[in-house]
C-alpha cells in the first residue's frame, strides 16, 4: 500500500476517471503519458549542469529543449544555435526534471487506470537511476549545497521527490531485488548526499531539502528523518515559523521564491500521512498574499529575482505547477473564495485539466465573481505598499534587502497605467548571463534614486505612515545608511495617490553634496515634451549605465513629458526642475530585446526633493496643467483644482475647489 498518496486521495482520481467534470484532467494525464512512451530519453550517464545556463546570452531568454538534440540548443529570437559547455549540461537538466516529473504521473496513471505501459517505463527511469546514481560526481568545490546527479542540491531535492512519490505507488508490483535496487542505490543515498548538504538555515533550498528527505523518509518509514524535516532545527515548523513574515510573504522578498518555498512547504505537507500540515496559519497565509499583491492583469510583481513572466494566470515560478493547479490544491484545502475567484480567472482561459485538479480538487461555485482585493494594501513586514484603481496600480518596495536574493532598490516604484505594465520591476532573467548583473541587479534598473551614479548597497526601509484619507491615499517610507559608499544618505519617499494621478515626493538628504539621479522607465513612444529642446548627445558613466542608448540631456525650469502606450498615455508633470539634467535614452526591458525609455533627473545638492505629478489616461486627459504657488503644489483639473500644501515639510490635501485654494489641518507626516 502507497505511503505517501493518502487513500482518499487515491480513491478520488479512480472515482473521477469517469465523471465529466473531469475527464479533461484525466485525458491530459494520459496524454502526457503516452507522449513519454513514444521520447527516447534515458537517466543521463553523466550529472547535469545548471539551469539558469540554458539562456541566451544575448536577448536574456530561454534557449529551446529540443529531447532529441543534446547539443543543439537554439535561441527562439534569432534561431542561433549553442553547442557545447555549458548548454550540453544544462540540457541534462531538462532530462532529469522530465523523467523524474512524468515518472510521478506515469505512476500515478497507472494507479488510477491500470495501463501497464506506464508501470513498465516508470520502473525502467528508477532502475536507470538506481544504476547510475553512484557514478555521478559531486558539483563544484563549494562548502554545502552541491549536486551529484544534478549541479545542486536545491536541484537533487526537486529531482528525488517525485521519483520517491512513484516508487511509492509502484514498489508492490516491483520485484523484490529491483525495490532493494532503488531503495538502496537511488532513494537512500540521494537523501543521505541531501542531508550531506544541508544549508542549515531559514531558506527556500532548505525547504525543498526537508520535502525530499521527508518523502523518502515516510516512504521507507524512516523516523529520524521524519522527525527532522518536520520538528527539527531548519524544519517545516521551522521554516514557517522565522521564514514566513506576519504578512504571509517568503522573507527573501521574490514571488518567485515565495512560491518556490510554498512549493516545497506544500509538497512536504502532501506526503506526511496523518498529520493536516496543511492547516498551519502561515501556510495558508503564503497562497493569499500574493492574490492581494498582483497586478492588474493578474501578473506577480517580479520584484528581487524574480522570473519577470510569473503570474496568477499561468507560472507562479519555474518549476512549479501552474497557478491553476497551485490554487486547485490551495482551494480544496482551505475553500476560500478568493481561491475560487483565481482558479475561475484560469479557466476563463484554459482548460480545467490539471493533475492537482484531480488529486484535490472541489467544485467550483457557478458563479464565482470577479478578484475581489482591497484597493489599498500595505505588507509593512516586506515593505510592499500598493494602490490600485481599477486598472491602475502603484507599488512602493521599501522593506528588509532579501538576502543574496535582494535587489538595490530601496524606495523603488512599479505601476501600471490602464492595465498596461508601463514601468513594472523587471525581475531578472537566469542568473548565467552577464546583462543578469551588469543590468537587471544594477539599481539603475529600478524606479528610485542613486547616489554618484552608484548603485545602492544593501539597506533595510522603514514605514513612517500608510492608510487612507478622504480622497487619497498615502505611503511614506524612508531608508538611511551609516556607512560604504552611501554613508550619510537618507532617502525618503512620499507617494499621495488619487483615482486620477499621483504625487511622488522624493526627499534626499546627505551629509555632503552629491550627484542624485532619479529614475523612472517608461515602457511607451515618446508623443509630447513641453519644457525641454531636442537636447544634446550625453556619455553616461556608472553602474549600469552603460546600457543606456541615445542618452540625450536638456535643462529647464519645468518640464512635462508624455508618452502613449497600448490602450492610453501617461505624462510626467515636473514642476521644478532647477539646476536638473533631464536625461533621456533607451534601456533594454525584459526580455532584453524589448527596450524601454528611461528618464533620468540629474541633480548636485546636499539636499534636494524630486516632485513629479504622473498622470495616465485611456481616453481624456484629467490634469490640465501642474505647478508650485505660494509654497503649495497645484493640480488643475477640467473642473477642479487640487492643491497639496507644503508647511515646514508637512502635507496637506484639502480636496478639490472650483474657485479658490483651500487650507485644511495637515496630515501629521512630516518629512
Amino acid at each position: 500500500m502507497a505511503r505517501l498518496l493518502g487513500e482518499e486521495e487515491l480513491e478520488r482520481i479512480q472515482g473521477r476517471i469517469a465523471a465529466a467534470e473531469w475527464a479533461p484532467a484525466w485525458a491530459r494525464l494520459q496524454q502526457a503519458c503516452d507522449a513519454l512512451l513514444t521520447e527516447p530519453l534515458e537517466p543521463p550517464e553523466e550529472s547535469a549542469g545548471f539551469y539558469h545556463n540554458y539562456f541566451c546570452p544575448d536577448h536574456a531568454v530561454p534557449l529551446v529543449f529540443d529531447a532529441t538534440k543534446p547539443h543543439a540548443h537554439r535561441c527562439p529570437t534569432d534561431d542561433r544555435v549553442f553547442a557545447g559547455a555549458p548548454y550540453d549540461a544544462a540540457w541534462r537538466w531538462f532530462v532529469n526534471n522530465r523523467l523524474s516529473s512524468m515518472a510521478w504521473e506515469m505512476a500515478l496513471g497507472w494507479a488510477s487506470g491500470g495501463d501497464a505501459r506506464y508501470l513498465q517505463r516508470v520502473a525502467a527511469i528508477l532502475s536507470g537511476y538506481a544504476a547510475r546514481y553512484a557514478g555521478y560526481e559531486p558539483s563544484g568545490d563549494r562548502p554545502y549545497g552541491r549536486g551529484k546527479a544534478t549541479f545542486q542540491s536545491l536541484d537533487e531535492a526537486v529531482w528525488l521527490i517525485p521519483l520517491t512519490r512513484a516508487y511509492d505507488l509502484v514498489r508492490a508490483e516491483l520485484a523484490k531485488d529491483v525495490r532493494a535496487a532503488i531503495e538502496a542505490k537511488l532513494l537512500i543515498p540521494a537523501a543521505e548526499f541531501i542531508l550531506s548538504q544541508r544549508f542549515n538555515s531559514i531558506h527556500n533550498i532548505e525547504c525543498w531539502h526537508n520535502a525530499a528527505v521527508g518523502a523518502v523518509g515516510f516512504c521507507l518509514d524512516l523516523s529520524d528523518w521524519q522527525t527532522l524535516v518536520i520538528e527539527g532545527k531548519y524544519g517545516f515548523r521551522h521554516q514557517l515559523r522565522e521564514g514566513v513574515r506576519d504578512d504571509g510573504l517568503w522573507w527573501e522578498g521574490s514571488s518567485s521564491y515565495h512560491y518556490y518555498a510554498l512549493a516545497a512547504l506544500v509538497n512536504l505537507a502532501q506526503v506526511v500521512p496523518g498529520q493536516e500540515l496543511w492547516a498551519e496559519e502561515r501556510l495558508a497565509r503564503m497562497f493569499r498574499t500574493p492574490v492581494e499583491l498582483a497586478y492588474p492583469d493578474l501578473r506577480q510583481p517580479a520584484t528581487n529575482d524574480c522570473w519577470f513572466s510569473s503570474s496568477l494566470l499561468a507560472e507562479v515560478c519555474h518549476g512549479v505547477p501552474l497557478a491553476a493547479a497551485c490554487y486547485e490544491v490551495a482551494y480544496g484545502w482551505y475553500g476560500d473564495a478568493l481561491y475560487a475567484q483565481v482558479l475561475d480567472a484560469n479557466y476563463q482561459q484554459q482548460t480545467r485539466d490539471s493533475l492537482e485538479a484531480l488529486l484535490y480538487g472541489r467544485a467550483l461555485p457557478e458563479n464565482p465573481g470577479a478578484l475581489a482585493v482591497e484597493p489599498v494594501v500595505n505588507c509593512a513586514p516586506s515593505g510592499l505598499a500598493r494602490f490600485r484603481t481599477g486598472g491602475n496600480y502603484l507599488l512602493l518596495k521599501y522593506g528588509p534587502h532579501g538576502g543574496s536574493h535582494g535587489h538595490p532598490d530601496k524606495l523603488a516604484l512599479s505601476f501600471y497605467a490602464a492595465g498596461y505594465p508601463l514601468s513594472p520591476d523587471l525581475g531578472t532573467p537566469g542568473y548565467g548571463i552577464a546583462l543578469n548583473d551588469s543590468w537587471y541587479r544594477q539599481t539603475l534598473s529600478h524606479n528610485t534614486v542613486l547616489v554618484d551614479a552608484c548603485s545602492q548597497p544593501e539597506g533595510e526601509g522603514e514605514e513612517v505612515a500608510f492608510g487612507q484619507r478622504e480622497g487619497f491615499a498615502v505611503a511614506d517610507a524612508r531608508v538611511a545608511w551609516a556607512e560604504g559608499a552611501y554613508a550619510g544618505v537618507a532617502l525618503r519617499r512620499v507617494v499621495l495617490w488619487r483615482p486620477e494621478y499621483f504625487v511622488d515626493v522624493f526627499v534626499v538628504e546627505c551629509a555632503e553634496e552629491r550627484q542624485l539621479d532619479w529614475v523612472f522607465r517608461v515602457r511607451g513612444e515618446r508623443e509630447q515634451q513641453e519644457g525641454l529642446g531636442d537636447g544634446r548627445a550625453i556619455e553616461l558613466a556608472g553602474d549600469g549605465y552603460e546600457h543606456i542608448a541615445g542618452a540625450t540631456a536638456a535643462r529647464a525650469p519645468a518640464a512635462r513629458l508624455q508618452w502613449a502606450f497600448p490602450g492610453g498615455h501617461i505624462a510626467f508633470h515636473l514642476p521644478d526642475e532647477r539646476d536638473t539634467e533631464i536625461v533621456r535614452g533607451s534601456v533594454p526591458f525584459n526580455p532584453a530585446a524589448e527596450h524601454s525609455d528611461i528618464l533620468v533627473r540629474r541633480r548636485s545638492a546636499r539636499q534636494t526633493v524630486f516632485l513629479a505629478v504622473v498622470h495616465a489616461w485611456a481616453e481624456e486627459c484629467a490634469v490640465r496643467a501642474v505647478y508650485c504657488e505660494d509654497g503649495a503644489l497645484v493640480v488643475e483639473m477640467a473642473a477642479e483644482r487640487h492643491v497639496w500644501m507644503i508647511e515646514r515639510g508637512i502635507w496637506s490635501h484639502p480636496g478639490p475647489t472650483s474657485a479658490s485654494i483651500m487650507r485644511c489641518e495637515p496630515l501629521s507626516h512630516r518629512l
